[in-house]
């Protein structure tokens, strides 16, 4: 029975791609070392934990009990100093020499570190979860479409189908046909340069009534 476990399936049923990086560490540079602190501090606020170790010694100190309300002032200071000096660290860079891509499709792909670098994200990398939520809103719906869809346009005959990715370029399909898994792509039309508009390319792919429908409510408008 661990062999089904729910968590097996749900890692079946959604697979996640995989990254392999070789690469060498190296202390980062001066430049660099001051931005990456910077990042570490905002990472820790939003965390809500201080990353101010210091706010601990700024606080006025209170007399401890024996002194007659007197503190050397001297001994905090060096406490202090042993302080930061004991707390400091140095941060290191990963240098990429080479990337794979190990992907939901079944294949690997060698990725250039410099294309990595200058990437920048999806346009909807940040509201993929939301657009596959609603588009299954109506589960039972949704996948018949899905089957449909992978009937039409790949000629495959599959008994289960789920969306499990959404991005401005189209959507990922994972279909089961018996004991066979795989992950399909469909592509779209043109990019989608916005959640709308990618839930219009969704619907008109599933649902090509839906495409009648808006291009006749077009026409009456007109």
């Amino acid at each position: 029975m661990q062999a089904v476990h729910d968590n097996h399936g749900e890692k079946i049923d959604n697979p996640s791609n995989g990254v392999s990086i070789v690469g060498y560490l190296r202390p980062a540079f001066i430049e660099e070392e001051s931005y990456l602190r910077s990042l570490f501090g905002a990472e820790c606020s939003a965390d809500g934990y201080s990353s101010n170790w210091r706010e601990e010694y700024n606080r006025e100190p209170r007399p401890a009990s024996g002194t007659n309300g007197l503190i050397d002032g001297d001994k905090s200071k060096s406490d202090i100093n042993d302080t930061e000096s004991s707390i400091d660290s140095t941060i290191y860079k990963l240098e990429m020499m080479s990337i794979e891509l190990f992907s939901v499709y079944g294949k690997q792909f060698m990725i250039d570190p410099q294309d990595f670098q200058d990437a920048e994200p999806d346009l909807l990398s940040n509201h993929a979860s939301d657009i596959i939520k609603r588009v299954k809103e109506n589960s039972d719906q949704c996948t018949m479409a899905l089957r449909s869809l992978c009937s039409r346009k790949k000629g495959l005959t599959v008994e289960d189908a789920s969306l499990i990715g959404v991005d401005s370029l189209g959507i990922d399909v994972r279909a089961f046909s018996g004991l066979e898994a795989r992950t399909v792509r469909f592509s779209f039309n043109a990019q989608a340069l916005s959640e709308r508009s990618a839930e219009k390319k969704i619907k008109r792919m599933l649902f090509p009534r839906y495409r009648k429908t808006v291009k006749a409510s077009a026409e009456d408008e007109c």
